[in-house]
């Protein structure tokens, strides 16, 4: 690749986009983000055009070859469309994320999952042959696989939604509308919805402070466990089906001081027979919030060079 050659990544989330431009070798040049205050598409359109301005009065907006796109939600492989229930974003469904983009810019624009790109950007950390399972925590559970620098995708677009296997048949409600789904446990959302049926309003509290709480409240701890326990499960479940080389956690609660990291790895590794326990690596991700901009970034290079530079 020519490292004249730059591409934009874009991270949605429900609460801010953030932004950088770079490439696989010279890694992350910038890195911005910007608070998602109206939550509907006219917003998020908005702060498309004035991320896209941004970039066209600065010096390396010549360089653009490509934007990619971090995004939660089912991406269609088929369609290209998201799909299904986007929580965190209600309004963002029946819609290709490209099309987000400005079409007047005839620049070439990518879109993929916001884990699976997580998990691409952690790939990087190892050798260009690993297979890396990506785990991100936060107000959802997400997850993606990356098998020698190439996300695992499945056959419809929809492979690695850990956040909605069911470790809890006829269980709670979870956002999707299923019953029992990891997500309902493990999450920052689940974790307070299953406080309010025991009678704790914590709707206003974030991950944070609700994990600070669990210290001093059995109630809380109780719960908090609970998402542990299932976590695990889930996580080891998934380790034997795949066998990656290494599982990184990332997300904004892998971040928090008193997140049980060290209790849900301890716990994934007592479901793990002996030759896997002995070679897989469990850790924490290395890029913190940033890993979603270079793994957008990574995904816009890697398909611009298939399919624009043949």
């Amino acid at each position: 690749m020519n490292t004249d050659q730059l591409f934009l990544g874009i991270d949605i989330g429900g609460s801010s986009i953030k932004y950088g431009v770079g490439n696989r070798k010279q890694g992350l040049q910038s890195f911005q983000s910007l608070p998602v205050t109206q939550k509907d598409l006219s917003g998020l359109e908005g702060l498309i055009v004035q991320i896209i301005s941004e970039m066209q009065i600065s010096s390396v907006w010549n360089g653009i070859k490509a934007i990619g796109i971090g995004t939660p939600g089912l991406i269609d492989r088929k369609t290209g469309q998201l799909v299904g229930i986007n929580p965190n974003l209600p309004f963002w469904i029946d819609i290709r994320p490209e099309s987000i983009v400005p079409p007047d810019l005839s620049i070439p624009v990518f879109s993929d999952n916001d884990a699976n790109l997580m998990a691409l950007a952690e790939s990087t950390q190892y050798p260009l042959d690993a297979c890396v399972l990506g785990i991100t925590i936060g107000s959802g559970i997400g997850s993606g696989y990356v098998v020698a620098s190439r996300i695992y995708h499945g056959s419809n677009g929809f492979a690695m939604e850990l956040g909605h296997v069911c470790v809890a048949p006829g269980g709670a409600l979870c956002n999707c509308g299923r019953q029992g789904c990891l997500e309902a446990y493990a999450a920052e959302k689940g974790m307070r919805n299953r406080l309010q049926e025991r009678g704790k309003d914590l709707s206003r509290i974030q991950l944070a402070e609700l994990l600070s709480l669990a210290k001093t409240d059995t109630v809380v701890q109780d719960v908090v466990d609970t998402g542990i326990s299932y976590m695990a499960l889930a996580v080891g479940n998934a380790i034997m089906l795949l066998d990656p080389d290494v599982v990184v956690f990332g997300g904004g609660g892998s971040e928090i001081a008193d997140y049980p990291l060290k209790e849900l790895i301890k716990m994934i590794r007592s479901y793990l027979p002996e030759p896997v326990n002995h070679r897989i690596k469990l850790e924490k991700a290395h890029m913190g919030n940033k890993s979603g901009v270079l793994g957008a970034i990574l995904h816009a290079e890697s398909l611009f060079a298939d399919t624009w530079e043949r």
